[in-house]
């Protein structure tokens, strides 16, 4: 049978976020108003933060037209600093450009949780593994990714024997993916030879230290051509869809997989049944998702004099291109794929990959 849900399950004690906001800035121009600079400092805190929860699937949170209750989270801080700087000249009669180049800086952190255990968990992760990769934490990003750091790949049944066992899980077998057993206490790593969730740690974040952009645009008697590009830099990201779909299209660097002992340090075996060590979310399917983005070029070329007999100002024919590359070392189809949650963004489910594009248009202008 199929249900149908009326509605997403309802939290009668919500309230509404407060903001607190406050920001200082400088604009500036020079040279004639050639060159334009701008400065913004700004600071954002929000309390009582709206965010959807996790909650048990039994309680029908998954069905169809439903969804997890809404709660007040804690609060959380921002802070950072926007720059931006162009520059545009008319060199002769018959050439001219402009250039602009854009720079945002931010820091997040939480600084309260309302949870009872002093953090909020997000980002679902795999079936039947109650695995949450994401946080919510004081003193932490918002989302940051929790899980257990690798110390490389069992080579041996020696090694496996020698090493700390991962609690609750299937026998581990050469060619696994080794936990570090840091046990983090106190911040005093203390080794019992044991995985628990107390050897759990940071991971990294899906926030971006940077983000920059770069546009240039240039004239030449009736050419034109612009370029705008974008980039992220200092962000992590999930390969979530290799971790729990066994069967998925894997990357061509699996070809250097582990298959027998010294065959490979960094990537583990590959089997056909559920390895749950190496399903156990850990800093393997953590990595930079940094990028530089070509995101459109266009190019025109401008009708003017000539069509004045068929009752038209100008035409304008144009070639463009959206997303012409992207120049990243991200292993995933797309660095970024995020399905944008506060807890439980920058996991890549396999979402499908920004296309290449290309376009032949026409501007009439009466």
């Amino acid at each position: 049978m199929v249900g149908l849900a009326e509605g997403g399950l309802a939290n009668p004690n919500i309230k509404w976020e407060e903001q607190i906001t406050s920001n200082f800035g400088i604009d500036a121009s020079f040279f004639g108003d050639k060159l334009d600079l701008t400065l913004d400092v700004f600071s954002k805190r929000t309390e009582d933060l709206l965010i959807s929860a996790q909650v048990a699937g039994v309680l029908g949170s998954r069905s169809p037209g439903s969804s997890p209750p809404v709660i007040n989270a804690g609060t959380v801080e921002n802070n950072g600093v926007e720059f931006s700087v162009s520059y545009r000249d008319q060199i002769t009669e018959n050439l001219s450009f402009n250039i602009n180049y854009n720079l945002t800086k931010l820091e997040n952190e939480v600084t309260f949780v309302a949870g009872e255990n002093g953090f909020e968990k997000g980002g679902g992760f795999g079936v039947g593994l109650g695995i949450f990769p994401s946080r919510m934490e004081a003193g932490q990003p918002l989302g940051y990714f929790y899980g257990y750091k690798t110390d490389g790949i069992f080579q041996n049944q020696d090694e496996v024997d020698a090493g700390p066992v991962v609690a609750g899980s299937l026998k581990t077998l050469p060619g696994d993916l080794r936990f570090t057993d840091i046990r983090n206490k106190d911040n005093e790593p203390i080794p019992d030879g044991l995985i628990t969730e107390e050897d759990k740690t940071y991971l990294g974040d899906p926030i971006p230290d940077l983000v920059m952009g770069f546009n240039f645009g240039f004239n030449y008697k009736d050419f034109d051509l612009s370029v705008s590009t974008y980039a992220s830099l200092g962000v992590e990201m999930i390969r979530d869809y290799e971790r729990v779909e066994l069967l998925a299209n894997k990357g061509d660097y699996y070809l250097n997989r582990w298959s027998v002992e010294g065959t490979s340090t960094t990537i583990p075996r590959v089997t056909s049944k559920a390895s749950v060590n190496n399903q156990f979310f850990s800093d393997y399917y953590v990595e930079d998702a940094s990028y530089l983005r070509i995101q459109n070029v266009q190019l025109g070329y401008r009708l003017d004099d000539s069509v004045s007999s068929f009752g038209l100002e100008s035409i304008r024919i144009y070639l463009s291109v959206n997303n012409l590359h992207t120049f990243t070392n991200y292993l995933g189809y797309d660095p970024s794929a995020t399905s944008g949650a506060p807890i439980g963004g920058g996991i890549d489910k396999g979402f499908y990959p920004v296309p290449r594009s290309y376009f032949l248009g026409l501007n009439l202008k009466f």
